[in-house]
């Protein structure tokens, strides 16, 4: 089993995350390490997107699923500040493969469908939660996204899983459209939406420090209220 050591002490601030699509990142105490320039693994037992950290302690993990595929997105920043904010016990994991799925199609969900489709199933299987943050591309879901949800309609692996959301949005009718299609594809793979964890908070680029993570204190508190309340609802919740 492949876990990190739980949190004792404040995490130091996460480092700034490069741009995704390129590899997954597990935090230890509540930090996100330095992330390489292409997938490194140190488990040859787990999915090649992603990287994890070895130890004896068990853990529960937080999948951290940012829909943007852009450099310094403030999705991805949100869900950074969310992995700083994580109570004891806990691990959170930045997944990173999004720009690699291919196209979804039927045809090619057999034995488990590709590589990068296998890896994404494996990260969502092995979490006790998962948050989710994704912008609004015109009005709605962004296509590569959506498309990530649609490899998770085809198995079980999200049937039961606590999710939740973080919409930083500051746009005028704050991505509403966008985080309503959200819900709607969660209830077809049958993952169990966290109300309380659902979070609107407005995140200007401004208020995210040279580290990635977001400076301003409300808007951290807030961010850490939505981990506690979807960390809490997990079974193996703390």
């Amino acid at each position: 089993m492949v876990t990190t050591a739980r949190r004792r002490t404040p995490p130091d601030p996460v480092p700034a995350l490069p741009a995704p699509g390129r590899e997954l990142a597990t935090a230890r105490d509540g930090r996100l390490p330095s992330l390489r320039t292409g997938p490194t693994q140190l488990d040859t037992a787990r999915p090649a997107a992603y990287t994890s950290i070895m130890s004896v302690h068990p853990a529960s993990t937080l999948l951290l699923v940012s829909g943007s595929v852009r450099r310094g997105s403030v999705n991805s920043a949100a869900l950074a500040t969310a992995a700083s904010t994580l109570p004891g016990g806990w691990q959170a994991t930045m997944y990173s493969g999004l720009a690699d799925l291919p196209h979804f199609s039927p045809d090619l969900d057999t034995d488990g469908g590709p590589r990068p489709v296998l890896d994404l199933r494996a990260a969502i299987r092995n979490a006790d939660a998962l948050l989710f943050s994704t912008p609004e591309y015109a009005g709605t879901l962004p296509g590569a996204f959506k498309n990530l949800l649609e490899w998770t309609i085809g198995d079980t692996v999200m049937t039961g899983k606590p999710v939740a959301w973080l919409n930083p949005s500051t746009a005028p009718r704050r991505a509403a459209g966008t985080y309503q299609a959200l819900r709607t594809v969660l209830a077809y793979t049958a993952a169990r939406i966290v109300e309380d964890a659902c979070l609107d908070v407005p995140v200007e680029r401004g208020q995210i420090g040279a580290d990635g993570v977001v400076t301003d204190p409300d808007v951290r508190r807030r961010i850490g209220g939505s981990v506690r309340a979807l960390t809490a609802s997990a079974p193996n919740g703390r």
